[in-house]
C-alpha cells in the first residue's frame, strides 16, 4: 500500500477517529494488542466485542457527547475505552461514574452480586492529568486498603495513559515496556517522521495498525467525521468563553484581533490541524500560522 505523507493520516487524538479505527471488525487484532498493552492480562485475551459500535452523525456534532468504545471480553468484563484532548476540571469524577454504571448494569433485577465481572476504564489523555508524576504514562488505579495495600476486589480498574509524559518517560522505560511506546507514539502517527513508518513496519501488529490508519484516512467519509469532530470542538471553545469572548468582541479593533488569536491558540491546542482552523476562521494558511507564532 502506498504510504501516505504524514499531514494526511487522520489525527487518533481525535475521538471520532479514534472509535472509527478500532471499533471495525478487521481491526480486531489491532485493538486486542492494545488491551493486552495496557491491561497486561494474566492470559492472552482470546475476543472482544464492541457494545456500541455505532456513531451517530448527530453525536459527532455535539461536542458535549462523549464517543467512547465499549468492549466485552469473553468471560464478560466489561472495558471502556476513551480518547480525551481537552483537560476538563470533572474529569475524573465523570470517569468514575461512567465506570460505576457501566459495572452497575450487568446485574439485572435478582441476579446475583457473585454474577458480576471486573469494569475496566482505559483513558488515552493527551494532555498531563496527574501533576505528582511528570515521567509515567500510564497510571492505574484499583481498590485497596490504605496502610496494607490489601487489594480490596479486582472488579475496578482505572487507566489512564498521558501522552504527553511520553519524551520524559522513555528514557526511563522504552527497553521494558517496548509494545507500550509503540502504542504512545502510534497515537501521535499524523506527526510521523519517514523514519517512523520504517520502524513501525518492522514489528508486525503496529505496521498491520499503521496500515489500517492509512487505510482509513483514505476514506472521504472518515476524513467527513473527523473534520466535523474538530470544528464541534472549536466552536464549543468559543461558546465556553462566555462573557469574555462577548467582552472581546464588544471592544476595540485591536482587542477583537487578539481575542480571534487567542481563540486560534485555543483551537489549536485542542488538537485541530492548521488547514481546519484556517476553514473555520476563514483565514489563510499562513495567517494561522502568523496567530500561533510558527
Amino acid at each position: 500500500m502506498q504510504i501516505i505523507q504524514k499531514q494526511k493520516l487522520l489525527d487518533l487524538r481525535n475521538d471520532v477517529v479514534f472509535k472509527l479505527f478500532f471499533s471495525r471488525p478487521k481491526n480486531k487484532s489491532i485493538l486486542i494488542s492494545f488491551l493486552e498493552t495496557v491491561l497486561n492480562p494474566s492470559s492472552p485475551i482470546e475476543e472482544v466485542t464492541i457494545l456500541n459500535p455505532t456513531l451517530p452523525k448527530n453525536l459527532v456534532e455535539d461536542k458535549g457527547s462523549v464517543l467512547d468504545l465499549v468492549i466485552q471480553l469473553k468471560d464478560f468484563s466489561k472495558i471502556d475505552v476513551e480518547m480525551q484532548v481537552k483537560d476538563t476540571e470533572e474529569y475524573r469524577e465523570r470517569i468514575l461514574y461512567y465506570w460505576a454504571k457501566l459495572h452497575q448494569n450487568q446485574l439485572q433485577t435478582g441476579d446475583l452480586y457473585q454474577k458480576l465481572t471486573p469494569t475496566v476504564s482505559i483513558s488515552v489523555l493527551a494532555y498531563n492529568e496527574f501533576s505528582d508524576c511528570n515521567d509515567e504514562v500510564h497510571s492505574i488505579f484499583e481498590l485497596r486498603e490504605r496502610s496494607r495495600g490489601t487489594l480490596y476486589l479486582p472488579d475496578m480498574q482505572l487507566h489512564f495513559l498521558e501522552l504527553s509524559k511520553y519524551h520524559a518517560w522513555k528514557e526511563k522505560h522504552k527497553k521494558r515496556h517496548r509494545l507500550l511506546d509503540y502504542w504512545i507514539r502510534f497515537f501521535r502517527a499524523n506527526d510521523f517522521q519517514e523514519v517512523d513508518f520504517q520502524e513501525f513496519r518492522k514489528e508486525s501488529i503496529m505496521g498491520k495498525a499503521l496500515e489500517a490508519l492509512e487505510e482509513l484516512s483514505q476514506e472521504p467519509s472518515a476524513r467527513e467525521l473527523a473534520e466535523m469532530r474538530e470544528k464541534a470542538r472549536v466552536n464549543w471553545l468559543i461558546i465556553t468563553s462566555g462573557a469574555e469572548a462577548k467582552g472581546r468582541a464588544e471592544g476595540r479593533a485591536e482587542g477583537r484581533a487578539e481575542g480571534e488569536k487567542e481563540l486560534i491558540r485555543k483551537a489549536a491546542k485542542s488538537g485541530m490541524s492548521a488547514e481546519n482552523i484556517a476553514a473555520l476562521f476563514e483565514m489563510s494558511i499562513e495567517e494561522v500560522k502568523s496567530a500561533l507564532n510558527f
